[in-house]
């Protein structure tokens, strides 16, 4: 099958939204021939970009994508790419740009969450002036009845399509997202690095990119509360840091490392290798995935009861949910009962083989291909 792959960034680019994009590509196109329809940008863009930072001068944050006239040029530049193109289907990864999109064949979208949940759980989006909220939800109903198959990655964005914008479920599907690290990691790897993790330490990995969304000042509250019940306890900081970065017995700030980038990317993977436990205090997330790269490392995760993380973690089988409306001590408490019961080993395989079961892009990809070939 022939698909027309929309990205408003090079859909090779690794970099580009955690990988996700690259990942969905590079794994239709096992099955499939991919016609890029990517690099969207243009010069004057920037007149769009401007207007947020304007905005963030009287208190209010802006999407530039959110914006008529922006799509309708981003829709012309797909129409213009498009012409004199052989395809079978169009598919995107994510809403955006299809609202206004003209197409005589089917579109499918495999995306994370709604305008709509954005808005109700991620602070930047509920201090958006009503008027851009209002246009922001005619685009995303737009988009979604110009979809003839919208595929969310979680059961919590498939209810608010379902509940905010009166889509039939005959048009949605819920196909988690996978792993954006290394795909090929087998359980008698997991056995020899679990052997090799120090038995009197227990190392905690965070990794995030927005230092407060990601709740990385809860993280080091939490921290310093579980360092309180036991100095076993160290912490490896990944992908941002406060403005100041503090000095914590057992924390180490690694900055932001590109997957992108060979080194840094191997880096990323020997952390994950090495670590015991995954904490996410996030206080916002659509999906996700970093979940599920812990997970593929035998790595239990701890994240927050929010968005689509409910969909990943499930209490007692790969990690455990925590509400981070509690405050750092009981939560500190908590997570070190669940870290201090139990056999380590057993939880490990346990939650490598969620992800094997559930969160692999072979399992995920085979079932978008079905979704594919009925809609042609």
């Amino acid at each position: 099958m022939k698909i027309a792959y929309i990205a408003y960034e090079d859909s090779n680019d690794i970099s580009a939204w955690s990988g996700t994009i690259a990942h969905i590509a590079k794994n239709l196109s096992n099955d499939n021939e991919i016609i890029p329809i990517d690099n969207l940008g243009c010069p004057w863009d920037i007149i769009f970009k401007i207007i947020p930072k304007l905005k963030s001068w009287f208190g209010f944050t802006s999407d530039f994508r959110r914006n008529k006239f922006f799509m309708k040029s981003i829709a012309k530049r797909i129409e213009k790419k498009l012409a004199g193109k052989e395809y079978d289907i169009i598919f995107a990864p994510g809403t955006l740009y299809v609202s206004y999109l003209k197409a005589s064949k089917p579109i499918i979208v495999w995306a994370d969450a709604t305008f709509a949940s954005l808005v109700d759980t991620y602070p930047q989006y509920s201090k958006m002036t009503k008027n851009e909220i209002e246009i922001g939800n005619e685009l995303e109903k737009l988009a979604l009845d110009n979809i003839q198959k919208i595929i969310f990655s979680t059961t919590w964005a498939a209810k608010s399509a379902l509940s905010h914008y009166n889509i039939p479920t005959s048009k949605v599907e819920v196909i988690p997202f996978g792993s954006n690290l290394n795909e090929r990691f087998t359980i008698t790897d997991l056995a020899k690095l679990n052997e090799a993790k120090p038995k009197d330490k227990v190392k905690l990995l965070f990794v995030g990119v927005d230092w407060y969304k990601k709740g990385g000042d809860l993280l080091l509250d939490i921290y310093q509360e579980l360092r309180l019940h036991s100095d076993k306890y160290e912490l490896e900081v990944v992908g941002s840091s406060p403005e100041k970065i503090p000095i914590i017995d057992g924390v180490r700030f690694h900055g932001f490392l590109k997957k992108s980038d060979n080194e840094q990317n191997k880096k990323l993977i020997s952390l994950f290798q090495q670590s015991h436990y995954f904490l996410l205090p996030t206080r916002a997330e659509a999906f996700g995935i970093v979940f599920c790269e812990a997970n593929s490392y035998g790595l239990p995760t701890f994240g927050s009861e929010l968005g689509g993380i409910t969909d990943i973690i499930i209490n007692g089988v790969n990690g455990e949910l925590i509400d981070i409306k509690q405050s750092p001590k009981k939560l500190a408490a908590k997570i070190h009962e669940s870290i201090s019961s139990g056999n380590y080993n057993e939880k490990s395989i346990n939650a490598f083989n969620h992800y094997n079961q559930n969160f692999t892009w072979d399992n995920s990809i085979a079932k978008v291909n079905k979704q594919l070939r009925e809609l042609v």
